[in-house]
């Protein structure tokens, strides 16, 4: 019997809820998380953690981008992409840390080997700005590198 796969996207820190709807999917179930898993709700922290801690599959997402990119400009205090867009959510993520410095950089650096997408069988996966790299997939001069 084959697995099934569910693509999950959009947590932005919502942990309760996203372990409430990985507590309805079958257990053998193959989960794919398609970015922007923080930002917004209050336990960005915690659902990147469960995230990385057990080796879901992860596209990368715009918010993850401007978190690990913006990271060392935001603990600064200067403004940057990431705390001046208000709809980012960056204040939330931060205060999610309590000043954890040692995981949030972990973190940063797992989020950083994220992919923009993934391909099965005949799906392309991306978040939303990784589909300029469909049209040239099968160019080698425009794999995915990483941040």
């Amino acid at each position: 019997m084959q697995t099934s796969t569910y693509v999950i996207g959009d947590i932005h820190g919502c942990y309760h809820t996203m372990m409430a709807l990985l507590d309805k999917l079958p257990s053998d179930a193959r989960i794919i998380f398609v970015g922007d898993l923080c930002d917004r709700g209050n336990y960005s922290k915690e659902v990147i953690e469960y995230i990385s801690s057990n080796h879901y599959e992860c596209i990368l997402g715009n918010h993850d981008y401007y978190m690990a990119t913006s990271i060392d400009d935001a603990l600064e205090g200067r403004e940057n992409i990431w705390s001046k867009d208000e709809n980012m959510g960056y204040e939330a993520t931060l205060k999610s840390y309590g000043g954890d410095r040692e995981i949030l950089h972990r973190h940063i650096k797992w989020i950083k080997t994220l992919p923009q997408y993934i391909e099965i069988d005949h799906y392309f996966i991306s978040h939303a700005f990784a589909l300029p790299y469909y049209q040239r997939k099968n160019n080698p001069l425009c794999k995915h590198k990483p941040l």
